[in-house]
Order: structure tokens, then sequence, then C-alpha cells
């Protein structure tokens, strides 16, 4: 009997701590949810803005990972590489006109190690993104990866390259 007294008390915790966790993601789940929209909406205009700087460009509906503009010949597609620690969610701005090309590149999220990845967060204009701007089928090969990380690089540019790939069937939504 004493044994079962013994572990009342932990138990109880147990349930205090879940039933406060469970409250405390019911009251933020929404919250949550709106700034996740509003950083998504922030990085589609950042890419837009690089990609098709002038244009004013209505966000839509995403039609199968992608945003299309067929009057501008304008895609963004969100794309998920497979990187060393894990997924690397990426968003690319492209043509889908002839020949495919990126626009702009932008990693969302990823898990990959600090200090090893951080090129993934570099969008200047020196940095190995920015490398990828202007890239087409062909030449998206050709770019190297980054040493001591070619597993990410590796795995960004080939999900790169499917997209791209992809690009007539894009072409196709546009002239239904």
């Amino acid at each position: 009997m004493a044994e079962r007294t013994s572990l009342i008390g932990p138990l109880l915790i147990a349930l205090l701590a879940a039933a406060v966790l469970t409250g405390t993601h019911l009251l933020t789940a929404e919250q949550i949810a709106a700034n996740e929209q509003i950083q998504s909406q922030r990085q589609i205009r950042q890419l837009l803005e690089g990609a098709a700087p002038g244009l004013e460009l209505v966000i839509g509906e995403w039609q199968n990972d992608s945003l299309q503009w067929c009057a501008h010949s304008l895609v963004i597609s969100r794309l998920r590489a497979k990187g060393y620690a894990g997924s690397i969610d990426v968003l690319v701005a492209w043509t889908s006109d002839e020949p495919t090309r990126t626009l702009g590149v932008s990693i969302v999220r990823h898990l990959e190690t600090p200090g090893i990845a951080d090129f993934l967060s570099d969008s200047g204009e020196d940095g190995w993104l920015h490398g990828l701007v202007d890239s087409t089928v062909a030449t998206l090969p050709d770019i190297d990866t980054v040493t001591g990380a070619t597993v990410s690089s590796r795995g960004v540019k080939r999900a790169l390259l499917a997209t791209l790939e992809s690009a007539p069937a894009i072409r196709d939504r546009c002239s239904r």
C-alpha cells in the first residue's frame, strides 16, 4: 500500500504538467499559425522583390506547392531538399518560359549544423545561394557544392533541378 501512495504524487505532478502544456498549446496555436503565415508572406514578398522588382503581384493560393503568375511567366515553388541532418525547406522563384531559370532562392527552415551550414542563411551577393540565381537545367549541375556541407548543398541543388525540370507541366497549366 505504501508503494501505491508514493506513486500518486509524481502521477499528479505529471497530469498537472500535461494539463498546463495542453492548455498552453490550445491558447497559443492560433497565434503561432498566424505568425507563421505572416513570416511566409514576408519571405515570398522578399523573394518576389528580388526576382521581379517593381511588379505588384497578388499572392494567390498554393497549387501543388507552387504559386504561379502566368502573365509574367513567374513561379514560386516550395521545395523540400534532403540535407545531412534532415529536411531543408526552400522557396525558389523561377521563370516558366524557355529557358527556365532560377530568379531567387531562399531557405525557409533547416536542421543543419550551425557554423557548417551558415551558407544556407547567407543571402548576400557573395553567398552560395546567390550563386544559384540565373541557373538553368544545363548550368545547375556545374555549380560547386559547399566544402564541408556537400550533402546539404547537393540536396538543395537536386531539389532545384527537379523543380526546373517540371517547367513543362507548369507551362501546361498556364495554357489551359
